[in-house]
């Protein structure tokens, strides 16, 4: 996600090369799990949250942060408090570890193309720039992903598939 991307169309294309190269490497390790007596990860509470605020979290973000957590087999829910909301996170450590590091290289993305594309053009517009921005990546990274299973073996998928529905139940 270089600081050259100057179209949304070239942020969408690197965030979805960047996550191809990630998924693949979660199929790799999850062939490896099933074919290995490796011992496998279990479903943690993440320690720290990805975001907190002391009002509402921006629509923007729970979208960009359930998306990822949908691709990366985590799963994401608000914790709210008297003085905060803050988004958790629960998955695996090594997904955890993938899925923060790919969030925030796309906010950092989202918020430096709002910035020069939105100024002077309201909050209103910044905040519709940013959810349209957040569609297309979703968009990206589904078709992605699709490609990328498509091309990976059944045991690794179903593999891959377990950690996913444990870390939905955890």
């Amino acid at each position: 996600l270089a600081e050259a991307n100057t179209s949304e169309h070239e942020a969408a294309v690197a965030v979805a090369a960047a996550e191809k190269l990630l998924q693949q490497y979660r199929l790799s390790r999850a062939e490896i799990e099933a074919h290995c007596d490796v011992q496998t990860e279990a479903p943690i509470e993440d320690g720290d949250p990805i975001e907190t605020y002391a009002a509402r979290i921006p629509v923007w973000q729970q979208i960009l942060v359930g998306t990822l957590a949908g691709h990366y087999g985590c799963a994401m829910y608000q914790a709210r408090s008297r003085t905060e909301t803050a988004m958790r996170l629960v998955g695996r450590p090594s997904d955890l570890r993938l899925l923060r590091l790919q969030y925030g290289r796309v906010k950092m993305q989202i918020d430096r193309l709002t910035l020069k594309n939105g100024q002077g053009k309201g909050r209103s517009y910044c905040d519709s720039y940013r959810k349209g921005l957040v569609v297309v990546i979703h968009e990206r990274l589904k078709a992605m992903r699709t490609e990328v299973r498509a091309a990976a073996t059944s045991t690794a998928l179903v593999k891959l598939d377990e950690r996913e529905a444990q870390s939905q139940r955890a």
